[in-house]
């Protein structure tokens, strides 16, 4: 880790950033994520109406 000297960490947040990101992206690519739960659906009547306005 380089830090600048006139920089002073108050936390080491990159292993817990780092730790998250790889497990968002394995949940991603294993399908496991995003779920009904963590999604927004539109009827079918709505979304051709919005398709056809573009």
């Amino acid at each position: 880790d380089v830090q600048p000297k006139h920089v002073k960490r108050y936390a080491g947040l990159a292993d817990v950033a780092q730790s998250a990101l790889a497990g968002y992206a394995e949940e991603v690519r294993s399908r496991a994520f995003p779920t009904k739960e963590h999604s927004f659906s539109m009827d079918k009547a709505a979304l051709k109406a919005l398709s056809e306005t573009a």
